[in-house]
């Protein structure tokens, strides 16, 4: 079937709420599979089935994720929360020459109208004149048009270097429990139907992947298996999902 879909991933508990804003942005090749799976009881020589029960029925989604925005990264990693703390305020702005010290390297910066929030132990990033990006740690934050980064960088960061703070991501978490998610998504069949898929508990099972490369788009090839709500009135999605992994609307 020649078409596309729209997915949006969001909390548990705000499934109905789903909109653009929480859509994971271009997406191809969206595809839902259902393969339930039997014990069988045969018999005779050929084992003929003559009775079976349905033991399992396990669904999953796959889709290829286009857009790599914060984000899309942190569900792709299956992290807690749909959406990083967004980064709020203006850059500082080197107005002289670093100074380094014995294990901390000083930095003299601007008072911006709207300064970022910069804490001892957040990331920044100092981007030169020359475009060159350099990481560090804030060891003291910005007060009196002066802040200290962790570290002897002997190599000056000359007036004009922009200092702003960037989100840090861990991969390969050893985090036992697993961030849950609630997922829609929206397609078109080939008469025009509108095809809407609502999964109030998912869990990411192939996620993030990153290729640069010069001769292609990447993408992300993502999976996400939904899951049985708990017979719990606590559950986001009792009592509507109790009995299925999911719903399937056709309008």
């Amino acid at each position: 079937m020649l078409s596309t879909a729209t997915v949006m991933i969001g909390a548990r508990d705000k499934l109905n709420e789903l909109g653009m804003a929480d859509s994971v942005g271009l997406v191809k090749n969206f595809t839902f599979e259902s393969t339930p799976e039997f014990t069988e009881l045969t018999q005779g020589v050929t084992n003929e089935v003559v009775f079976a029960l349905k033991t399992s029925n396990p669904i999953r989604c796959t889709f290829e994720m286009y857009e790599y925005t914060e984000a899309n990264l942190q569900i792709a990693l299956g992290l807690a929360g749909a959406k990083l703390a967004p980064i709020t305020g203006d850059a500082y702005k080197l107005t002289a020459a670093s100074t380094a010290g014995a294990d901390e390297t000083t930095l003299t910066v601007d008072d911006p109208a709207s300064p970022q929030a910069l804490s001892p132990g957040d990331s920044v990033a100092l981007v030169g004149l020359d475009g060159n990006v350099t990481l560090a740690k804030v060891k003291t934050a910005p007060s009196m048009n002066s802040m200290t980064i962790e570290g002897t960088w002997t190599n000056q960061f000359a007036s004009g270097t922009i200092v702003r703070k960037v989100n840090v991501l861990d991969l390969g978490s050893n985090e036992t429990d697993i961030t849950e998610y609630a997922v829609k998504a929206v397609g078109k069949l080939a008469d025009g139907t509108i095809a809407t898929f609502l999964f109030s508990r998912c869990r990411v099972t192939s996620g993030l992947q990153m290729a640069f490369s010069t001769d292609n788009f990447g993408n992300i090839p993502f999976e996400f298996t939904p899951m049985a709500v708990l017979n719990d009135v606590d559950d986001p999605g009792y009592p509507d999902f109790i009995g299925c992994k999911g719903k399937l609307l056709l309008s």
